[in-house]
């Protein structure tokens, strides 16, 4: 989450930034939204491809790119039973 709010505040022309974190299943869902207009698909860089393998490496899944009205990054991460994720 730290490095996609980083990016996000890099890259947002509003500076508007939602963050939503949560439970869906026995996942760990996590969701950085910045608005703006005008994002391209993203390249393959090492902020994106790291957090992707770090994702990976958990048990999740991760997806980046563009929405209506900004730039989305989403994880999900397996909830771990001592409750740390």
């Amino acid at each position: 989450m730290q490095e996609a709010l980083t990016n996000a505040v890099r890259h947002t022309r509003s500076g508007r930034i939602r963050v939503r974190v949560g439970p869906a299943a026995d996942l760990v869902r996590i969701e950085v939204v910045n608005e703006g207009v005008g994002f391209v698909v993203p390249v393959a860089g090492r902020g994106l491809v790291g957090m992707r393998k770090r994702a990976r490496l958990e048990g999740g899944s991760f997806d980046a790119g563009p929405v209506g009205g900004g730039f989305r990054v989403l994880a999900t991460l397996p909830a771990r039973p001592d409750g740390i994720t």
